[in-house]
């Protein structure tokens, strides 16, 4: 997912984009989405998501939680393999 800056209230970020290949999509966000959370962590700026995620295995669930509409859901998604460690044959 494209990610915005952090919100003003120090609560998660924004989706702006949901790319096709990217865990986010097998996990159902959307745009306009507020990432809140990753396996239990809190996300406070956009910068914080990409070492959380790294840490986790390919194949393996990942638990988001969501601002959507007002409503705080869960959702949960397969770590797919990401660009970068596909071109440098990481898992």
């Amino acid at each position: 997912a494209q990610l915005g800056p952090a919100n003003a209230d120090g609560t998660g970020v924004k989706v702006l984009r949901v790319l096709d290949s990217m865990t986010a999509k097998a996990a159902g966000f959307e745009e306009g989405d507020i990432l809140l959370e990753i396996n239990g962590n809190k996300i406070v700026n956009r910068a914080e998501v990409g070492p959380i995620l790294s840490k986790v295995s390919v194949g393996t669930d990942v638990l988001f939680t969501v601002k959507r509409s007002e409503k705080v859901i869960r959702l949960k998604g397969k770590q797919l393999e990401r660009p970068r460690q596909k071109e440098a044959g990481l898992k």
